[in-house]
């Protein structure tokens, strides 16, 4: 094989390394962590089960509040955008 084609099963690799970690947040520090991490390279916080299991379902309730919250932001745009159009 050439080299041409060395390099390119490098590049694809790391690609898929990067695309295949799963990060979450910590809930001590918020730094970013892998969700199979059972303790935070920044501040040493031992996960529990329970913050395992956050991590896996995507993360604090904090990201739920502001997945609604941009939801409502939406809507309310909408409904805005069409009163608009009622007027013209």
């Amino acid at each position: 094989m050439s080299d041409e084609w060395a390099e390119d099963d490098e590049d694809w690799d790391d690609e898929y390394e990067a695309e295949d970690e799963a990060t979450g947040l910590c809930p001590e520090c918020r730094a970013e962590i892998d969700v199979e991490a059972e303790m935070c390279p920044a501040c040493g916080y031992w996960l529990t089960t329970a913050d395992r299991h956050a991590l896996w379902d995507g993360g604090s309730p904090v990201r739920g509040v502001m997945s609604v919250g941009k939801m409502v932001l939406v809507v309310i745009l909408i409904v805005v955008m069409s009163g608009l159009a009622m007027l013209f």
